[in-house]
């Protein structure tokens, strides 16, 4: 309905999915797993006490390195297909579908305008291309730039200041979203689809968003211990609310599986 009266551009709508276990989940063996399943992924792992957020990210929010400036745009998403030609019919169709383009778009559209400020020649494909990870296949838009002449004493916590929340976690407009989302998602994201990342001496680091991602809370001895995946999908004009349901059931899929099986 916001959508439609035209004070939302897009949204993200995230849910959570509750696993128990008896005993205490083996973290060592959870990143291990998730980097072997997913490769082109980046495997985080976050502490505090004996909670952990672990979170195999195929978003690169930003990074800096030398007046180097790297981003990606990461939305429109697909299931992969159980053939090599049923994959790639299935990719094909996410690259023409209007809907998905529209929900890339606006992503892509305000990473641009938010390193605007800090680049010059910033360069990306005219057109995202396909990133393909186990069971599912997004769209994906990277870009690259340098820092501009006047900003050069700026560091990689600017750059994630500039940008964060992009719409691929909350909307446009991004306060209109937020607003929406504590009013209507009923979920405490804590750090989920948050920036996790590192910082050098220079000022210097990369970030990546906190997607794919679950809060282990392991208990002690004779307790249950508990983990609460996160995935959320991008809605927007023309979404079809199954159709999002099952892109959130695909991506808590990528963190569900080598979870139970450890």
């Amino acid at each position: 309905a916001g959508i439609q009266a035209g004070d939302l551009e897009k949204v993200v709508l995230a849910r959570s999915l509750e696993v128990f276990h008896p005993g205490r989940f083996a973290i060592p063996s959870f990143l291990e797993q998730l980097g072997s399943l997913y490769p082109h992924c980046t495997v985080l792992a976050c502490g505090r006490g004996e909670d952990t957020l672990v979170a195999a990210s195929p978003e690169l929010l930003v990074s800096l390195r030398e007046g180097e400036v790297e981003a990606c745009a990461l939305a429109g998403s697909a299931a992969r297909g159980r053939s090599p030609e049923e994959d790639a019919e299935l990719g094909r169709a996410l690259c023409e579908s209007k809907k998905e383009q529209a929900e890339h778009e606006a992503v892509a559209r305000t990473i641009r305008a938010g390193l605007a400020h800090w680049t010059e020649e910033l360069e990306g494909p005219e057109a995202p291309e396909l990133m393909r990870v186990l069971g599912i296949q997004h769209l994906a838009t990277p870009f690259r730039g340098r820092l501009a002449a006047g900003r050069r004493g700026a560091g990689v916590l600017d750059l994630v200041a500039s940008l964060h929340p992009t719409p691929a976690v909350a909307g446009l407009p991004r306060q209109a979203a937020l607003d929406w989302i504590a009013e209507n998602e009923g979920l405490a994201r804590g750090w989920y689809a948050g920036p996790i990342g590192w910082v050098d001496a220079e000022g210097g680091g990369e970030f990546w968003l906190a997607l794919r991602s679950a809060l282990v809370r392991n208990a002690a001895s004779g307790a249950a211990s508990r983990a609460r995946l996160f995935a959320g999908a991008g809605l927007v004009d023309g979404s079809v609310p199954q159709a999002e349901l099952v892109e959130t059931r695909l991506k808590l899929r990528a963190l569900l599986a080598p979870l139970t099986e450890i």
